[in-house]
């Protein structure tokens, strides 16, 4: 049974280095030198990354317990779990970023059910705060884990996630005709990969396990469920109304690719057809409306719960194939937290 408590040990880890991630960032001396940016940079961590919930620090606590799993107990000394979680934290600064960008191209009203920060008075140029501390991120690494063997892969993977977002976001905020929602939703699945990838694989360069095939294989098991989870995160949003997760309708008013849309298009009647393309991506309530009634009608919530089973099992047969360095056990464990949401906000 997954529970908010199931990361409490690596949760009470991350937090007691926080204020080490706050210092070292603002004693840099060029930081230092720049009045208010001290203070504005510690603002910023403590309302956008620093969040008390296991469910919203799903990136940094997935990376130390996926070090905790794959690296060798014996060489698990304080040394390497400190080093563990300095990747964590930067990884974690390195999505807030990402989210606060996010939010303004969308303007997102709230973010952690409260005001995103751009909305917040006072906080002119959240756009540069983002890439403040994106490029804090990186000096926490380099601090930390600059004599590390496998430094610049590490650095190397989280700057393929940033282009990869970048890549998404574009993707999200273009006007792409229905007919191609299917052909272009594969590359929305960006998104979700990324959110796996960046800990597990992380974590495999920490821990020294940098066999090429290795990461090849892992790669082909996240990307199956990075499209899994943007699948659910999409299924929550029209059928779970009560979910943290619900968005006010934006994906639709937005006119957003989703898998949902995607799958009315394959199915829909010609009558339906009309009325989605009537209605998706205008921005009011009784439009979005009529699309969830299609939504409905077309019984998504069914065909949902079946495709959740089978990336399961596709999951499964990839897992088969792995070499004992990386154990089976621990990649059901971290499938079984995706299903139970830890992995959504």
């Amino acid at each position: 049974m997954y529970t908010q408590d199931f990361f409490l040990d690596e949760y009470n880890e991350i937090m007691a280095y926080y204020p080490k991630v706050i210092e070292q960032v603002r004693n840099w001396t060029f930081i230092k030198e720049y009045q208010g940016l001290p203070d504005r940079y510690t603002n910023y961590m403590n309302y956008n990354v620093d969040v008390k919930d296991t469910k919203r620090m799903a990136t940094a606590l997935f990376t130390l317990y996926s070090y905790k799993h794959l690296e060798q107990p014996e060489k698990q000394t304080d040394e390497n779990l400190r080093k563990a979680i300095a990747m964590a934290w930067a990884f974690r600064m390195a999505e807030a970023s990402q989210l606060t960008l996010d939010d303004v191209l969308d303007n997102s009203l709230t973010r952690y059910m409260k005001p995103a920060w751009h909305k917040l008075e006072g906080t002119n140029n959240a756009v540069l705060d983002a890439f403040f501390v994106e490029n804090a991120a990186y000096l926490i690494l380099q601090e930390e884990m600059r004599d590390h063997p496998q430094f610049l892969n590490i650095v190397k993977l989280l700057k393929e996630y940033y282009l990869m977002l970048v890549v998404g976001q574009y993707l999200d905020m273009r006007s792409i005709p229905f007919e191609k929602s299917f052909e272009l939703l594969k590359y929305r699945n960006i998104k979700g990969y990324y959110i796996t990838n960046m800990p597990i694989r992380g974590s495999m360069y920490l821990a020294n396990i940098d066999n090429p095939d290795y990461h090849a294989k892992v790669e082909e098991i996240l990307r199956i469920s990075g499209e899994w989870i943007i699948i659910q995160n999409d299924y929550q949003e029209v059928f779970l109304p009560t979910s943290e997760n619900k968005k006010d309708r934006r994906d639709i008013q937005q006119g957003t690719n989703t898998w949902c849309l995607a799958k009315a298009l394959e199915l829909a009647s010609e009558s339906q057809m009309k009325v989605l393309k009537e209605n998706y991506g205008k921005n009011d309530d009784e439009s979005a409306m009529k699309i969830e009634e299609i939504y409905r009608d077309l019984k998504l919530d069914e065909i949902y719960l079946k495709i959740e089973e089978e990336y399961f099992e596709k999951v499964n047969r990839r897992l088969d194939i792995l070499p004992n360095i990386l154990p089976k056990s621990f990649f059901w464990n971290m499938m079984h937290i995706i299903k139970n949401e830890y992995m959504n906000g």
